[in-house]
């Protein structure tokens, strides 16, 4: 996914992301929506790509490429597939493609740079 694709349109500002709570070993989460549907979110920075724990959903397409996702701490992920569903957050909407992994926590989703980074994302970590 590229910027300028059809399915992630050029930014028009800056998406700015507030953090809805900071807890216990600093975890950055929001609200998003994927095809209508909240999920928990972590903000990660530091991950290349946005991955989504299994039991979310089991409707996967198979995965073209040949991915090798690590965790933070090193351990391996397995992945099982990607999705493109209709992403929401906020004011913005864009369906991207995201991978899906057995071994997260539970209906989480990891948003890495494939969408931070497109999107222009500044973090906000002002408490609401």
């Amino acid at each position: 996914m590229t910027l300028g694709d059809e399915h992630c349109p050029p930014p028009t500002s800056p998406l700015k992301i507030y953090i809805r709570s900071l807890g216990e070993g600093v975890q950055l989460h929001c609200k998003i929506y994927l095809n209508s549907i909240p999920v928990n979110t972590v903000i990660d920075p530091g991950a290349g790509v946005s991955v989504l724990d299994s039991n979310f959903t089991s409707d996967v397409d198979r995965i073209a490429e040949n991915f090798n996702v690590v965790t933070a701490n090193g351990n391996p992920l397995r992945l099982i597939g990607q999705i493109t569903p209709l992403v929401k957050i906020g004011t913005l909407e864009f369906r991207q493609r995201i991978l899906v992994a057995e071994g997260l926590p539970h209906k989480t989703l990891i948003l890495g740079n494939d969408i931070l980074v497109p999107y222009n994302c500044q973090l906000n970590y002002r408490k609401k």
